[in-house]
C-alpha cells in the first residue's frame, strides 16, 4: 500500500508537504514525496491520498495504569501527594472487579480513538489485559512489585514471577513486551531489591520505577522524615520498618544495579547532579505533566534532561491523577505549562517525546517511533488545514482535526480511509 497525504511528519526535523509512505508486510518500505513513491506501485497495489491530512508516527503513551481507570470520576483529592496516595489506596480497595474491567476496556478504546498506537501499562492485577491485548496496540506490561517489609521480600518476588509466567503462557505470540515495575525507591526493601536483581539475571526484562515524584519523597531520602514516614507508612502497616537510605532517591536503585537502563517515571525533583547520574546510567525518563500538576508538583526540568542526552518519553499516568488518556491533550498541556518556565519546550520536542522518545523508553527504538524505512508501520493520520510546513508540529498540537487512520504493523486499529 502507498499512502500519502498533504503533509508528513516523519520525526524530528522531517516535515514535508505532499508526501507519505509505502507499506508492505507491516513494514515501512519507503518514506518520501508522493512523486517519488508513485512509481514504486506494483500492479494491483492500493494507492491512496488523504487530502487535508498529516501522516505521522503513532503516538506512544509510555506510562499509565489502566487498572485504575474506574477512578476517573472520583480521583483522590490532591491536597498534597500523601493525601492523594492514601485516597488512592482506599479507593482501590473499594473498587469492584466488574467496574474495573469495564473502565479498563473503555480506557483502551480511548487510547485507540485518539491516535495512540503503543502503550506502557503498569499492572498489579490482570483486569486490563484482555481488552489491551485484544486491541491491536503495541503493548508493554510491567508487573508491579512492592514490599517495604524485608520479611515479605521472598513472597512478593514469588508472586511477581508467577504473574510474569502466567502472562507469558497465556499470550506466547502476542505483540507484547514484558517488564517489571519496582514501584518506587521508598516501597521496596533492600532485601527485595536484592531478590529482584538476582531474578532479573535469569529474566532480562525492562525495569520501570517511579522516582523523585514528590517533595514528600525527597524529604524521606534527604532527612528520613516527612509525610511519607509520618502518615503514609503507619496507615499501610509499614510504621517502624527500616527506611530506605539516601540521600538521593536514586541511591537504592544504584546500590542494587537497577539504575542502568531503567525507565524512570516523573523525576520532577531530580537535581542537576542526579540528572547527570541518570544520563551516565543510560536510563530514560518519562514525563507525565498533567499528573504532576494535579499532584501539586513543579514542571519537571525536561529541557535539562534533553540537553544531557537523556531519552525522554511522554505518558498520561492513570485516570486517578489525569483527566484523560488522550496524548494530544497531554502534548498541548505540556507545551503551555512549560512556557511558564525559563526553559520552554518546542512543539517538535514534545512530539518527538510522544513518539521516538516513548519508543526508546519502552525498548522499541529499533521497531517504531519514527517513520523510517525498515521499521514497523505504526502510523496515524489526522486532519489538518493548510499552513506553513515549518510550523507543522505546532499545527498538529493546536489545529488538528479528527483521526483519519491508525495502523500498528500495517494493520488498522480503527475503520480507516486507507482501504
Amino acid at each position: 500500500m502507498i499512502l500519502t497525504a498533504d503533509w508528513l511528519w516523519a520525526g524530528a526535523g522531517q516535515a514535508q508537504a505532499d508526501a507519505g509512505v509505502r507499506i508492505a508486510g507491516g513494514i515501512l518500505q519507503a518514506v518520501g514525496r508522493r512523486r517519488e513513491l508513485a512509481p514504486l506501485a506494483e500492479p494491483g497495489e492500493t494507492v491512496r491520498h488523504l487530502d487535508s491530512a498529516c501522516i505521522l508516527p503513532g503516538l506512544i503513551n509510555a506510562h499509565t495504569h489502566l487498572e485504575l481507570s474506574a477512578l476517573r470520576g472520583e480521583r483522590p483529592v490532591a491536597h498534597d501527594f500523601v493525601d492523594w496516595l492514601l485516597g488512592l489506596v482506599e479507593l482501590k480497595r473499594r473498587m469492584e472487579p466488574a467496574e474495573a474491567k469495564a473502565a479498563a476496556a473503555a480506557a483502551v478504546a480511548q487510547l485507540v480513538a485518539t491516535g495512540t498506537t503503543g502503550v506502557g501499562d503498569i499492572a498489579s492485577v490482570a483486569v486490563a489485559q484482555p481488552p489491551l491485548l485484544a486491541s491491536g496496540l503495541r503493548v508493554r506490561i510491567d508487573v508491579e512489585l512492592l514490599a517495604l517489609d524485608p520479611a515479605r521480600a521472598d513472597l512478593a518476588l514469588g508472586r511477581l514471577a508467577d504473574r510474569v509466567q502466567a502472562i507469558t503462557a497465556a499470550h506466547p505470540v502476542a505483540p507484547l513486551t514484558l517488564g517489571v515495575s519496582a514501584h518506587a525507591p521508598y516501597t521496596l526493601s533492600d532485601r527485595l531489591w536484592d531478590r529482584l536483581a538476582a531474578w532479573r539475571r535469569g529474566h532480562p526484562v525492562g525495569l520501570t520505577v517511579h522516582v523523585a515524584e514528590s517533595d514528600a519523597e525527597i524529604a524521606l531520602f534527604a532527612h528520613g522524615n516527612g509525610p511519607l514516614v509520618e502518615r503514609f507508612f503507619p496507615a499501610v502497616g509499614w510504621g517502624g520498618l527500616p527506611l530506605p537510605a539516601g540521600p538521593s532517591p536514586l541511591d537504592p536503585l544504584a546500590r542494587h544495579g537497577a539504575l542502568n537502563n531503567a525507565l524512570l517515571i516523573h523525576g520532577c525533583h531530580l537535581t542537576a547532579t542526579e540528572a547527570r547520574r541518570v544520563a551516565a546510567a543510560h536510563a530514560t525518563l518519562c514525563h507525565c505533566p498533567r499528573s504532576n500538576a494535579y499532584l501539586g508538583q513543579p514542571p519537571a526540568p525536561v529541557a535539562r534532561w534533553l540537553a544531557l542526552g537523556i531519552p525522554v518519553g511522554l505518558g498520561t499516568d492513570s485516570l486517578a491523577s489525569c483527566p484523560s488518556l488522550d496524548l494530544w491533550e497531554e502534548l498541548a498541556f505540556a507545551y503551555l505549562w512549560h512556557r511558564t518556565t525559563p526553559e520552554p519546550l518546542t512543539a517538535e520536542q514534545l512530539l518527538t517525546m510522544a513518539t521516538a522518545g516513548s519508543a526508546r523508553c519502552l525498548g522499541w527504538q529499533a521497531v517504531c517511533g519514527t517513520l523510517t524505512a525498515g521499521r514497523a508501520a505504526d502510523v496515524i493520520a489526522v486532519e489538518i488545514d493548510n499552513g506553513p510546513v515549518a510550523r507543522l508540529p505546532e499545527r498538529l498540537l493546536f489545529d488538528r482535526g479528527r483521526l483519519r487512520l491508525a495502523l500498528v504493523a500495517g494493520s488498522a486499529l480503527t475503520p480507516t480511509e486507507a482501504g
